[in-house]
């Protein structure tokens, strides 16, 4: 009985569901994260506390959860293990707050806490993992630029990290963003990030960059812009 109970505990360290391989087959991938460079910062740090990650299909059927928890600190430290499969959502659960520390010319080391809770992302088109090596950049480019001087708001912070954050194929696993690899584009965003990687202002009501056309996550035109080119009007 003792040998039946142990075998029983064991799979609830990491359960994937039971459409784990989304909507194909393929073998795991890894995501590490860094945070993402910003003027008037300096020195970006911090961990990302992940207690759990959702990973959701393209094709509706019932997504993949890891209850790992881990650590990923900002500076590509770390990483959490990704299901193989084609992939529209990632839905990374925090179980604490962000510890985040950074340096500026004017007042030194700055540190404060950002009350996430979850980092959601996504892609219409998703992205396939078949030993694939992600790259989470937490925060939109210059997330921090008008945040430098004096205290920072935790909250405008934390919202840019939860809904302005992407994800990269780190091609080379290094886990640093080359300018090839963000030139290629994000495969899964958060609803904020706008297309050219950056985020919108704190005071935006709708909160996102809504595609409307043109280039998609990945630097594909879209199928109507085939042409690329105006309509002949005659």
């Amino acid at each position: 009985m003792r040998a039946v109970a142990i075998a029983f505990l064991l799979p609830a360290c990491r359960t994937y569901g039971p459409a784990s391989q989304g909507t194909s087959v393929g073998n795991p991938g890894e995501m590490a994260a860094r945070a993402a460079p910003s003027s008037g910062a300096d020195d970006i740090g911090g961990v990302v506390p992940v207690e759990a990650t959702t990973w959701t299909g393209c094709d509706g059927a019932s997504p993949a959860v890891d209850a790992s928890e881990r650590d990923l600190e900002l500076d590509g430290s770390g990483s959490i293990d990704v299901p193989g499969g084609t992939w529209c959502q990632a839905e990374i659960r925090l179980r604490g707050p962000i510890p985040l520390h950074y340096r500026t010319p004017a007042d030194g080391e700055v540190a404060v806490d950002l009350e996430v809770g979850t980092i959601t992302l996504a892609s219409s088109s998703g992205v396939e993992v078949d030993g694939t090596r992600l790259l989470l950049e937490v925060g939109p480019p210059d997330w921090l630029a008008d945040q430098a001087a004096g205290s920072p708001d935790p909250a405008v912070l934390a919202q840019r990290v939860a809904r302005s954050s992407a994800v990269y194929i780190d091609e080379d696993g290094d886990h640093v963003l080359s300018d090839e690899e963000r030139a290629r584009g994000s495969v899964l965003k958060g609803a904020d990030r706008s297309d050219n990687g950056g985020g919108t202002e704190p005071g935006d009501a709708d909160g996102g960059a809504e595609d409307t056309g043109g280039s998609d996550d990945t630097g594909h035109a879209d199928g109507g812009d085939a042409d690329g080119g105006a309509e002949d009007t005659g």
